[in-house]
């Protein structure tokens, strides 16, 4: 810094004093990292990059899907009719039918999104089985079902909770209004909260320990060239999918307020119960968008270059 200021070229505006020159470090650092600018031609450090970039692509959209499920499975219809009872009133504003479409479009491409990082998964551990010493192959595979065999276990546990829930069925009274509720079907209600909360853990740790140990076992490996080009067109994939997840959250956070209220007559809206964390949601969905992109932006470049070094 000292020979910097120094030097009356390196004197502008922006870095005319310590603090300014300070940042400027900062900036270049971030940029030159984020870039790849300046990295010597060594075919293995650009391999290096191109295997962090995309870990760094597809980890925080592993780790975000859970964001769109939430905003799709907490948007529901709310209607009644004039007298205030409720009804399958199917009444719809403009407003509403495009609310409709997007939380359709919405749960189609979560789903999509979600079986194409299932997808990803899997080829990274067929490459990291390949890539593992004859010795070690098999705790390799076991280490990489083991997500799985928890995700499957933890849906038939909340499979078979919804079946031993307890199902309350209801009438209501001519003359006095009185309603009447009974059980059509007593169930085991601790057995199914048991099996709901494990299932939940099963499934989310699943899900969240194997998005983990899955890029903690691929930052060990040294990939080839062929096996990064994969990687690269996964990541790629996944960006697309998740790019439309984002937008179309992003349209439904904006959409579903403009929808007008339900009037004396009776209609139906569609409602978040998310409430204020819907736009954060949103915010999170659509930066993990952009990081994923970045990411396998350079992780393509990076690609490329190591093959051209090679």
């Amino acid at each position: 810094m000292e020979d910097l200021r120094a030097e009356q070229s390196q004197r502008t505006w922006l870095a005319s004093g310590a603090w300014g020159l300070a940042g400027s470090f900062v900036a270049g650092a971030v940029w030159a990292r984020c870039s790849g600018f300046g990295m010597p031609a060594v075919s293995d450090l650009w391999q290096r990059r191109a295997r962090a970039a995309i870990i760094a692509a597809t980890l925080p959209a592993a780790l975000g899907a859970g964001a769109a499920l939430l905003l799709f499975g907490h948007t529901s219809e709310f209607g009644y009719s004039g007298s205030g009872q409720a009804s399958g009133v199917t009444q719809l504003s403009a407003a509403g039918q495009v609310v409709y479409w997007e939380n359709l479009l919405l749960g189609l491409l979560s789903l999509v999104f979600i079986v194409q990082l299932a997808w990803a998964a899997v080829g990274l551990s067929h490459e990291m089985r390949v890539l593992a010493p004859p010795r070690r192959r098999l705790l390799v595979s076991a280490l990489t079902l083991l997500p799985v065999i928890a995700i499957g276990l933890g849906l038939l546990l909340l499979i078979e909770a919804a079946h031993l829930r307890p199902v309350v069925s209801g009438s209501e009274g001519i003359g006095d209004r009185v309603t009447h509720v009974w059980y059509s079907y007593r169930g085991h209600p601790l057995a199914a909260t048991f099996l709901f909360c494990a299932g939940w853990t099963g499934l989310l740790g699943g899900w969240f320990g194997g998005t983990v140990l899955l890029a903690t076992m691929a930052v060990r490996r040294r990939f080839p060239i062929q096996a990064l080009v994969a990687g690269v067109r996964r990541a790629r994939a996944v960006t697309l999918l998740q790019g439309g997840v984002a937008l179309s959250a992003l349209a439904l956070a904006v959409t579903v307020p403009l929808q007008p209220p339900i009037g004396p007559g009776g209609g139906m809206i569609y409602r978040s119960d998310l409430g204020p964390w819907t736009p954060v949601l949103c915010a999170a969905l659509v930066a993990g968008a952009l990081i994923t992109w970045a990411a396998t932006r350079a992780a393509g470049q990076a690609v490329t270059r190591a093959t051209s070094i090679a």
